[in-house]
């Protein structure tokens, strides 16, 4: 491996830099976007992560977070992936509610004893 996972495939139609603003307006300039993706930093990724997404995310695409997973995979970093169905940015239902108190509390179980 030499250390670089393929270019998202719509990359090319993101602008060449971005600009955040702070609360009060003013600009932060950051770069090109891909500076601000966490896939950009897969390679060097060693701590366990553990991506949970809704799949009718609006917020933050399941794209990017599949993109994320296959990069980690791609790296051998240690994660778990899970897309809860019909959910968007947070996680509503009852049911996936527990789902995530219980994973999450399993995961760091496993990670941090």
């Amino acid at each position: 491996m030499d250390g670089r996972f393929p270019a998202h495939p719509r990359a090319h139609q993101t602008p060449s830099r971005v600009t955040l603003r702070t609360r009060r307006g003013n600009p932060i300039p950051v770069g090109p976007p891909h500076a601000l993706s966490p896939v950009s930093f897969a390679s060097r990724m060693r701590t366990p992560m553990l991506l949970m997404h809704g799949a009718e995310d609006t917020n933050v695409p399941l794209g990017q977070a599949e993109y994320l997973h296959r990069a980690l995979q791609h790296f051998d970093v240690p994660h778990e992936y899970v897309v809860y169905p019909r959910e968007g940015h947070s996680i509503r239902e009852r049911g996936h509610q527990f789902d995530v108190l219980h994973r999450t509390r399993a995961w760091f179980g496993r990670w941090l004893c």
